[in-house]
């Protein structure tokens, strides 16, 4: 199974840093990999 938890738009390059098994920090934003996704066209 695959699931997207992260789109951004222009991106050319992800730091990624694993804070937990769970939770990990993708340019800047923090996601819990269980129940977050983050999609740029939906941010404010």
């Amino acid at each position: 199974m695959t699931k997207n938890i992260y789109l951004q738009y222009p991106c050319n390059k992800a730091h990624i840093e694993s804070i937990s098994d769970e939770i990990f920090k993708i340019n800047n934003d923090t996601l819990n990999l269980l129940r977050d996704t983050y999609d740029y066209r939906n941010s404010n």
